[in-house]
């Protein structure tokens, strides 16, 4: 049986009053209100990461480039609690209910029992510094086993091959890695200001391709037109694609509106929120703005830092039968059903 449900976005957020609280907030997109899920007194950070689906669901907080601390969603982001692990973990692949799969900065382990213990699979890096910030699962089909590629912050790809373990090492071209953006089995890497694409799971890279003359890259989302379809929030302006990153077009400037983090919302609409001044906001998709909000009037002092969403798709690009497999629909919703790979 099928299970349809909506895409949810959250608001990692900080009280700058001088405590230093996180909270996790929910978006209710009827009423463009947030409602608090999580408070953690104390835990400073200045990004965050999501990852999965549908459940567990797991947010990752970083103090810069460090990872702080993790928490766990067992009810599709309605509750949170700490997640404690024994090793400094990067990021994270939750492929079933109990079994996930984490980085550090050189080896890949797998939990199957929800995280209470961890096995080594593969030692994937033995030089290169940095961290990794994508785990990407590629599924076997018939002979060919599935593979998993980790893409390091400072340009460098690895990939093996599940079973055979060995590890490749594949310079992109890039000093480094802000983001990725997975599409079946096409590959996005970003800086600030380039992009290079694998179109074969990550063995090769292609070119660097400016993306306009805007720097400060911020966030990207796939928009849903189109699964080629990028949009990506470049200091005031939107800058977008229709082709997977071959090629990049300027879209609507927001008139001086600074978006730090933006997030993909249903029928073709994002949210962008600007930290600073504590507003959170709704655009096409496109960049134009429909609507303006302070994100908490009752409290001034909480900002949002970091918007995250599900719904879309995440690093597991397939996976074999008995798990769960997702397939977007083009009204915004997300259909789930089990035994199905994902597309």
């Amino acid at each position: 049986m099928n299970v349809v449900f909506e895409r949810r976005i959250f608001a990692c957020a900080m009280d700058f009053s001088g405590t230093d609280d996180l909270y996790f907030y929910k978006l209710r997109e009827d009423t463009a209100t947030w409602v608090e899920v999580h408070n953690d007194p104390g835990q400073y950070f200045t990004k965050a990461t999501l990852y999965g689906s549908f459940n567990p669901l797991i947010i990752l907080v970083f103090d810069g480039a460090t990872p702080e601390m993790a928490y766990v969603s067992v009810n599709r982001g309605e509750t949170w609690a700490a997640f404690p692990t024994s090793r400094t973990y990067y990021c994270f692949l939750p492929v079933q209910t109990d079994m996930i799969y984490a980085a550090t900065n050189n080896k890949l382990y797998l939990s199957i029992d929800f995280g209470g213990s961890w096995t080594e699979v593969w030692e994937y890096n033995t030089g290169a510094t940095g961290g990794p910030i994508e785990i990407i699962r590629y599924p076997g089909e018939g002979a060919t086993p599935a593979r998993f590629v980790i893409v390091h912050d400072e340009g460098a790809v690895f990939w093996a091959d599940e079973g055979d373990w060995t590890p490749h090492e594949v310079a992109t071209g890039l000093a480094a890695i802000t983001k990725v953006l997975v599409n079946g089995n096409v590959l996005i890497a970003f800086t600030d200001e380039t992009c290079v694409t694998s179109v074969d799971r990550g063995e090769t890279w292609g070119v660097g391709v400016e993306l306009v003359p805007y720097k400060y890259f911020m966030d990207g989302v796939f928009s849903g037109r189109a699964e080629k379809d990028i949009i990506i929030a470049c200091s005031d302006t939107m800058v977008m694609s229709y082709d997977n990153g071959v090629t990049w077009r300027i879209g609507k400037t927001m008139a001086g509106t600074l978006i730090h983090s933006i997030a993909h919302s249903r029928d073709y609409e994002l949210f962008g929120v600007n930290e600073t001044y504590g507003k959170f906001y709704r655009m096409r998709d496109y960049g134009e703005i429909i609507d303006e909000y302070t994100f908490l009037p009752e409290n001034t002092d909480i900002k949002a830092r970091s918007l995250l969403h599900i719904g879309e798709k995440s690093g597991i690009v397939g996976d074999s039968a008995g798990t769960i497999g997702i397939t977007g629909c083009s009204d915004g919703v997300i259909a789930i059903k089990r035994g199905s790979g994902r597309e």
